[in-house]
């Protein structure tokens, strides 16, 4: 009976302990379920360098832009490492200068996550060579161009020179410069479209013959933000014509030219607001 008594306090003891260290765990599982419903940054489901300015699909050592491009697009696999993917990829660049297209670049297709194409720590230009158009928009599909130059895009009886966009297009620390087309010089925005541009510059864009929107043509959603135009020229709409929902804030527009109405902006019967603009 002694012996019992003397062992009964240990037991109560080891008790306490236990409990203790199951509290402690419930508490770090609970912690886990409240992080992982927190909301995370995103996660690039593969990650393509682009190490070389040819515009070629081909097997050899380099990765090109057109071949990255069709890899994110889950199409079948290129000397660009990383296995396809239909989640959100990035498209980076170990090189600097200008990638002359001689066609335009695979379209950027639905269901495959939102495709970045980032040209920061490199000076890059996609050049549609003053032959082609540089770039098209699938709807339904979501592309990112950050830190990019598109110029030199150019086409006849066609509109959107530097990019086409059906889908969803964000721009951002980039310029559309040199770009031609019968309407939309830098970029069409159709109807199902969905753009936001920031802290970007469009220059020296342009129409052909009674052509509209030198910089922008938008027949969908535009947001314009932190932005300069310039030296954009059109039938109408010199810088950005639209007829659909544009709001500009904090952006100017200067020396932009029109034959017929709207130098800097065209308004042609839909939603404009405009912020803090010059």
């Amino acid at each position: 009976m002694r012996s019992d008594a003397r062992q009964q306090p240990a037991v109560n003891a080891g008790r306490r302990v236990h409990r203790a260290f199951a509290r402690c765990i419930c508490a770090l599982l609970l912690a886990s379920l409240l992080l992982v419903g927190q909301s995370a940054p995103p996660v690039y489901a593969a990650a393509y360098v682009v190490n070389s300015l040819a515009d070629t699909i081909a097997s050899d050592s380099a990765c090109t832009l057109r071949e990255a491009i069709q890899e994110a697009n889950n199409g079948a696999e290129t000397d660009c490492p990383g296995s396809p993917s239909n989640a959100n990829d990035t498209i980076t660049f170990g090189v600097s200068g200008t990638i002359r297209l001689t066609s335009t670049l695979p379209n950027i297709v639905s269901g495959q996550g939102t495709l970045t194409i980032d040209g920061s720590r490199q000076n890059v230009t996609i050049s549609g060579n003053n032959a082609v158009r540089v770039m098209w928009v699938n709807a339904g599909a979501n592309l990112t161009l950050r830190n990019l130059t598109i110029a030199n895009g150019k086409l006849t009886g066609a509109s959107g020179a530097g990019v086409t966009n059906f889908g969803t297009l964000t721009v951002i620390n980039s310029t559309f410069s040199g770009n031609s087309a019968s309407s939309g010089g830098g970029i069409v925005n159709l109807s199902s479209g969905v753009m936001t541009v920031s802290n970007s510059t469009f220059s020296g864009n342009s129409t052909t013959g009674s052509g509209n929107g030198g910089g922008i043509l938008s027949n969908g959603t535009l947001t314009v933000n932190n932005s300069t135009f310039s030296n954009n020229s059109a039938r109408s709409g010199g810088g950005i014509l639209s007829n659909g929902t544009l709001t500009v804030n904090n952006s100017t527009f200067s020396n932009n030219s029109a034959t017929d109405s709207g130098g800097g902006i065209d308004n042609y019967g839909g939603t404009l607001t405009v912020n803090n603009s010059t």
